[in-house]
C-alpha cells in the first residue's frame, strides 16, 4: 500500500501483520518517490516491536542511506551504495540481498530490453559495478544472503532455474566457495530468522539436504544442477541414484 508520513507508514504495517505478514518489505525508492528516514524509522519500530523484520527495497545510493538509518534488517538489491554506505552497513549488522544477474542471462536481457537499456557499454558498467560493490561488501564485512529477484517469465526456464544464474555473479564478483555456500544456506537461513530449524546439517534441524555430483567447495556452480533432494528427512528426488 502507499503510505505517506509516519502514521500512515505505522497503520500499514499494523494491516499487514493483522493481514498474516511474517516479513514487511518496503520499496524505499520509487523512481522519483522516496521514503523519508522518519517514515522508515516508523515502518522498523512498527515491525520490530512485534517480531517482524524489514526488508528494504533499495537502489540508489540515497535509497540505501535512508534505509540504513531507519535500522532495517536487510538491503534488497542496492546497486549503487556507495562504500560509505556499505561501512554503515557493516557496523549495524544489516544484510546485502544481492540480486545480482550476469549480463547473458535471460532476466538480465529481457529487464534491460523492457528499460531499453541493452547498449553494450551500459550493460558492461552495471556488471561491472556490481561486482565492485558485491566484493566491496564481503571485504568489509557486510552479511550477504543470496537472493534473486526472479519474477521474469521466459520460454524453456522455470523461475527457479533461472534464480540460480545469479550463482554466476556471485562467483564472478570473487566470493569464495565457501562464502557463496554461506550466503544461499546458513546467512540466508539467519536473515529470515529460521535458522533455528534449517541452513545448516545439525542435530535437531529439519533435514533438509540438497547434494550434487563433485564438490562445491571447489565449483558452487554446480549447485545449478542438483541431483538429490531431501525435505524433512524425506528424500523427494534422486536422480544421483538413478545415474548410478
Amino acid at each position: 500500500m502507499v503510505i505517506s508520513g509516519p502514521a500512515q507508514a505505522r497503520a500499514a504495517v499494523r494491516q499487514a501483520v493483522y493481514d498474516g505478514a511474517d516479513l514487511i518489505k518496503v520499496i524505499v525508492g520509487n523512481g522519483p518517490n522516496l521514503l523519508d528516514v522518519d517514515e522508515l524509522k516508523a515502518i522498523v519500530e512498527e515491525a520490530h516491536a512485534v517480531g517482524k523484520k524489514v526488508a528494504a527495497h533499495a537502489t540508489s545510493d540515497h535509497a540505501v542511506g535512508n534505509a540504513i538509518a531507519a535500522g532495517v534488517d536487510s538491503i534488497e538489491h542496492g546497486y549503487r551504495a556507495s562504500e560509505a554506505s556499505l561501512r554503515r552497513m557493516a557496523a549495524q549488522h544489516i544484510y546485502l540481498v544481492a540480486t545480482d544477474f550476469p549480463a547473458d542471462s535471460h532476466d538480465f536481457v529481457l529487464g534491460c530490453l523492457r528499460r531499453g537499456e541493452c547498449s553494450a557499454a551500459g550493460t558492461l558498467e552495471y556488471t561491472e559495478n556490481n561486482k565492485r560493490r558485491l566484493r566491496q561488501a564481503v571485504a568489509l564485512g557486510v552479511p550477504v544472503a543470496f537472493g534473486s529477484d526472479e519474477y521474469n517469465e521466459a520460454p524453456g526456464v522455470t523461475r527457479g532455474q533461472g534464480s540460480l544464474e545469479v550463482l554466476q555473479s556471485y562467483v564472478s564478483a570473487g566470493l569464495t566457495p565457501i562464502e557463496v555456500l554461506r550466503a544461499i544456506t546458513i546467512d540466508g537461513a539467519t536473515l529470515l530468522g529460521v535458522d533455528k530449524d534449517v541452513g545448516s546439517l545439525e542435530v535437531g534441524k529439519l533435514a533438509d539436504i540438497v547434494a550434487v555430483r563433485g564438490n562445491p567447495l571447489a565449483d558452487p556452480l554446480l549447485l545449478q544442477r542438483v541431483g538429490f533432494v531431501m525435505m524433512g528427512g524425506e528424500i523427494v528426488r534422486n536422480d544421483l541414484a538413478a545415474a548410478r
